[in-house]
């Protein structure tokens, strides 16, 4: 398989070029009715996954040139207000007040990936964060956001955060779309 089929999005994605996908273990053993690799310690809820994406209409190395920039998070998190690095911590003023201070433990600009881990400023016990910009073409790339955390109390606001840098992204590069070539496949 090219590698680009690896990634080409599926017929029933979500419009605009976006989507997402929240997973709790507790969850999935309950909504399957079985055990979920997932679940640790008889059944208990232990960690939440988000995922968020981004269909977008630009080559993955001018996407990567903002989202792979630590301190330029602000071009594209909406609700960011400033970012500060300081080796490889990251302390962000958000728009609504308050800070978080993230550790960057993955820069990768092969991969095109990074990943953060909030340190302070959110009540987690665990936390990271990978954003994966993959090329999927020449002139477009996919967005991948995905954020496991714990407790799962603050799934929802970080999903609607995460959300809402996909959206910034999508509105910088535009969404990608597709359909043209899923069309001719059939």
């Amino acid at each position: 398989m090219p590698h680009n089929d690896r990634f080409r999005r599926p017929a029933a994605t979500h419009a605009f070029g976006q989507g997402r996908q929240v997973r709790a273990a507790g969850v999935l053993q309950e909504d399957v009715g079985g055990e979920s690799p997932r679940t640790a310690c008889g059944g208990v809820r232990t960690m939440v996954s988000i995922r968020e994406h981004g269909w977008l209409a630009s080559a993955a190395a001018t996407v990567w040139e903002v989202v792979g920039s630590p301190s330029a998070i602000t071009e594209w998190a909406p609700s960011i207000a400033s970012a500060v690095m300081d080796g490889s911590l990251r302390t962000l003023t958000l728009k609504r007040g308050g800070e978080i201070v993230e550790e960057i433990v993955t820069l990768d600009d092969e991969l095109r990936r990074i990943q953060y881990a909030v340190r302070s400023g959110l009540p987690v016990t665990a936390h990271l964060a990978t954003v994966d910009v993959i090329p999927t073409g020449e002139s477009s790339c996919l967005v991948l956001y995905s954020t496991d955390l714990s407790p799962d109390g603050l799934a929802a606001p970080i999903a609607r955060s995460m959300q809402n840098s996909i959206s910034a992204l999508v509105e910088r590069f535009g969404a990608y779309d597709d359909s043209s070539n899923r069309e001719s496949e059939k």
